[in-house]
């Protein structure tokens, strides 16, 4: 499959399907990436006990 944009990816989907093509219109659907890893807090107020 070639690579689409990703703007499109909806209406690329919608026609795989038109076509019975489910399994990749789930694929074009799926992120390509992994998500941002989460960035450790660095307020120390966030840090220390309330009292």
């Amino acid at each position: 499959m070639q690579q689409h944009d990703r703007g499109n990816s909806h209406d690329l989907a919608g026609y795989l399907v038109d076509l019975g093509h489910v399994e990749e219109a789930v694929t074009v659907l799926l992120p390509t990436s992994p998500p941002p890893p989460l960035v450790p807090r660095t307020h120390r107020w966030a840090d220390e006990p309330a009292f």
